[in-house]
């Protein structure tokens, strides 16, 4: 079993490549259904900042706009832990 804790930063990485993209996709990856993924309750209010910023600057797409900037983002689905 691993836990990981990943920020809003590095959740974002899901929807915009950049440095560090592989290692998060490599999280997603090769979990199990025994590693824990925890983020803060922060995060939602975070990820519709990011990604309305993303989406003024075109630096991503509409539909990543869409699932960060849903109620619960599609990505803070696969979370059971909110700090």
């Amino acid at each position: 079993m691993s836990v990981f804790y990943l920020e809003s930063s590095a959740l974002f990485k899901r929807y915009r490549t950049e440095k560090g993209t592989d290692v998060v996709n490599a999280i997603f990856a090769g979990r199990t259904q025994t590693d824990i993924l925890v983020t803060s309750r922060l995060t939602t209010v975070e990820m519709e900042s990011a990604a309305a910023r993303g989406l003024k600057s075109r630096t991503v797409t509409q539909q990543a706009h869409a699932l960060c900037s849903a109620p619960s983002p599609t990505i803070l689905e696969t979370s059971p832990f909110f700090l």
